[in-house]
């Protein structure tokens, strides 16, 4: 096979996109691109501006007792109370603002996340590659096996699948 050929075959694979436009899409249809981590980032580090909102009610019944005198009567009142208090009490963690406990958590995450996109990456530039392989070697050989074209169906079904559907379509 010269390199001539290759070049030949490749050419009749232009509408299709490049190796590189497959994995930006699969990336950004598993949401593995950094804006999804940074958005998560920014709202752990805004933690620290929401309060905790504490809220109490309370009864208290009491009885008074009270006496007056006076040259005309004597009087003694009973009274009762019958009191409710109601109690609202923001509290600001501050140190939030300095580290709060969700930036380890999104810390992980980002570690993961950044592993999944590594696999991610690896998988789609295989297939890729293996399909392309495979159609230049039937392109340029003229191998028509059974086998082979299935293979080559199955990948481009996977990257049309991992890319949320835009690998066959037209650009």
């Amino acid at each position: 096979m010269s390199l001539r050929q290759i070049r030949q075959a490749n050419a009749r694979y232009r509408h299709e996109p490049s190796a590189a436009e497959v994995v930006s899409d699969a990336i950004r249809y598993a949401r593995l691109g950094p804006k999804y981590l940074d958005k998560v980032r920014s709202r752990a580090r805004d933690a620290g501006w929401v309060p905790t909102l504490r809220l109490g009610a309370s009864r208290v019944m009491a009885r008074d007792l009270s006496e007056q005198q006076s040259l005309s009567t004597d009087k003694t009142n009973l009274s009762t109370d019958n009191d409710l208090r109601l109690e609202a009490l923001l509290v600001f963690d501050f140190s939030r603002f300095v580290f709060s406990s969700h930036e380890v958590t999104v810390l992980s995450q980002e570690r993961i996340r950044n592993d999944a996109r590594h696999d991610l990456v690896q998988s789609i530039t295989k297939a890729y590659y293996e399909r392309r392989q495979l159609q230049i070697e039937r392109d340029v050989f003229g191998k028509q096996d059974l086998q082979q074209m299935m293979r080559i169906r199955e990948l481009g079904d996977y990257l049309h699948a991992m890319t949320g559907g835009k690998f066959y379509r037209s650009p």
